[in-house]
């Protein structure tokens, strides 16, 4: 938090009128795809009776591909004669939120139920029946992340995440006092609102997801109570100077929220901070936070991010901690969700069965004299293990015998985990292990070639392919090259001959995916330099990234000939393209001895493959 004086309390609410937003961009991954779902919703708002019913509102979210037009679609309340709110002139784009807030009381805080219709009559979607008794921040959401398994166990009651180190923006709709304004909507990593106006209601569009009306009290400072001049006073100079103008909000970096669950922050309206200005001119005076005020703060990570049945999770609250500098956490409590409990700070746990389990961590802390404890809970979705898939391809395509063969496991994948082994048998009785591993045959014939995977959970996929081995001839230009290369970086590939005699006369050409590989470079190899060749000649690169290069070297008169096996040349690549492309690099040419007479050689080319940094 920046330019923080004080970690404080901080007391938020919000007043509001009808408003529809349009979320555009989303910050949530849904796994859900199939219908327009409703992801969050508030039926008791922060404030008392007189202001919270302007305030209650629904969020739908759209996980398909398709742009969804809901105009003639209906939100009804369970309560109040079973009240239909219809929805006019909106269409959610893909993967976006529509936030609904309405201008006057239609859901109760009891025994309340949202129901989402069609045109038809048809029910989309529908919440639990629930009920929320409280006046502040906390509201009914779908975990994980609007993920809709058309069960209550979707729906959690709690407070927003809030990210930190992030400014977040609002419009101010309500002051209630001197240190409480209420804003909507809040949102993280906003660049504009587009605001425009139907049937008296207020429709905001954002870049990103935003919850409803949330309420938010100026840290460090307590203003004058209503009902003396001093009050009234303070609350007429916090409107004058924030009420209807768009703020800007800094969480609190020690605290997010009070002990009533409201936001704490520091409030910027066109970069004059709100919480200075109402000390320095509106009768507001310092305020930190008593120790006795402070509930420790938990929190749990998680790993692995998604747990298969019968795997060990390891559940981590290392990063909970106590805000009171004269007390320590004393227990951390678990529930796991299905029926067992666990007590520590890192625990381990496994589930039997799949399904969406919410796990509970209670951090309690003492100061010697008082105890104080803060729940968290969270939804982790537990899956049935899926087997790896195996895949292979191999290069050159048409190996002959005693030749180096580049077997790539590279695009096998496993769907929920990570492939742990890789396993081949080569078909002549030779094995190996490994993604990436290298094998010659020394006899011409027909070879199935088995690769075996085995993932994380011990499960196994196995594919074959028959691949021919042809005579070898005396002599081969190949391509040597890493076989795989990371995103941006560079590598060399060298141009080697093997079973050669009286090589004195070189030209060769190359072709390669210019969209995926960019030669750099070229240069000659060590036994062509150490061998006396100076006449070297490059045609046709340029350096620009050309997908063609030729080069011409001939041994000079006082140099020497190459015999046996030699690098003839080091090509240098800088890697343009994406993880999971590939490219080949073939090589065609003529090889010629002392007596300028050719050569007959086989030339073989390699393939890169492109990985994740």
């Amino acid at each position: 938090m920046k330019n923080k004086t004080f970690c404080g309390i901080l007391v938020i609410s919000i007043g509001f009128m009808i408003v529809a937003i349009a979320i555009i961009g989303s910050a949530i991954a849904i796994n859900n795809t199939t219908h327009i779902v409703i992801c969050a919703f508030d039926q008791n708002p922060e404030g008392d009776r007189t202001i919270d019913r302007f305030f209650e509102w629904v969020m739908l979210y759209n996980p398909t591909n398709k742009s969804v037009n809901i105009s003639g679609w209906t939100l009804s309340s369970r309560c109040y004669g079973g009240r239909s709110i219809p929805i006019k002139n909106t269409t959610i784009l893909p993967k976006n939120y529509w936030t609904y807030i309405h201008g006057k009381r239609w859901l109760r805080d009891n025994d309340e139920q949202i129901t989402l219709n069609d045109t038809e009559g048809n029910t989309i979607d529908e919440t639990p029946v629930v009920n929320d008794g409280y006046d502040d921040n906390r509201y009914w959401a779908r975990y994980p992340h609007c993920f809709d398994t058309d069960s209550d166990s979707d729906w959690r009651f709690g407070l927003q995440t809030l990210e930190e180190g992030v400014m977040r923006r609002g419009t101010v709709r309500y002051v209630r006092d001197g240190d409480t304004i209420y804003i909507s909507p809040v949102s993280s990593k906003a660049t504009e609102f587009l605001t425009y106006t139907t049937d008296g209601g207020t429709n905001y569009i954002s870049p990103v997801a935003m919850a409803g009306v949330q309420s938010v009290r100026l840290v460090g400072i307590d203003a004058p109570k209503l009902g003396i001049p001093e009050g009234n006073e303070s609350k007429r100079c916090l409107e004058n100077l924030s009420l209807g103008k768009e703020v800007e909000v800094d969480v609190d970096d020690c605290r997010q929220y009070d002990k009533y669950n409201r936001i704490l922050a520091v409030v910027y309206v066109n970069g004059t901070k709100l919480n200075l200005e109402m000390l320095r001119n509106c009768s507001a005076k310092p305020f930190i936070i008593l120790p006795s005020e402070f509930i420790p703060h938990a929190n749990f990570t998680y790993s692995p991010l998604n747990p298969v049945v019968n795997q060990s999770i390891t559940f981590d609250a290392s990063s909970s901690q106590t805000l009171d500098p004269d007390a320590a956490i004393i227990s951390y409590e678990w529930n796991f969700g299905d029926g067992t409990n666990g007590t520590g700070k890192i625990v381990n746990h496994t589930y039997h069965s799949p399904d969406n389990y919410i796990v509970s961590l209670k951090v309690t802390d003492s100061d010697g004299k008082e105890r104080r404890y803060n729940i968290i809970n969270k939804t982790i979705n537990v899956t049935e293990n899926q087997p790896p898939i195996a895949s292979f391809s191999y290069y050159p395509e048409n190996p002959i015998v005693n030749q180096t063969i580049t077997f790539n496991a590279s695009n096998s994948t496993d769907p929920n985990g990570t492939i742990e082994e890789y396993e081949w048998d080569f078909g002549d009785g030779e094995i190996a292990e490994g993604k990436i591993v290298t094998h010659s045959y020394s006899s011409a014939g027909n070879y199935t070639v088995k690769l075996t995977v085995t993932d994380n959970e011990g499960a196994k996929d196995s594919t074959a392919q028959v691949i021919h081995v042809g005579v070898a001839v005396a002599t081969t230009v190949s391509i040597i090259n890493p076989g795989e290369a990371s995103e941006g970086e560079n590598f060399t590939a060298t141009v080697n001959v093997d079973g050669v005699s009286d090589l004195a006369i070189l030209m060769f050409g190359l072709t390669f995916n210019s969209s995926v590989i960019r030669l750099t470079n070229v240069e000659e190899g060590s036994d062509i330099s150490t061998s006396g060749w100076s006449h070297w000649n490059i045609v046709g690169y340029t350096g620009t990234g050309a997908g063609t290069v030729k080069v011409f070297a001939f041994s000079d008169p006082s140099g020497s000939t190459i015999n046996g096996s030699a690098e003839l040349a080091r090509l240098e690549f800088e890697v343009v393209g994406e993880a999971g492309d590939r490219s080949g690099i073939d090589i065609h040419g003529i090889l010629g001895n002392s007596a300028v007479e050719p050569i007959e050689a086989i030339w073989v080319g390699s393939e890169v493959a492109v990985i994740q940094q």
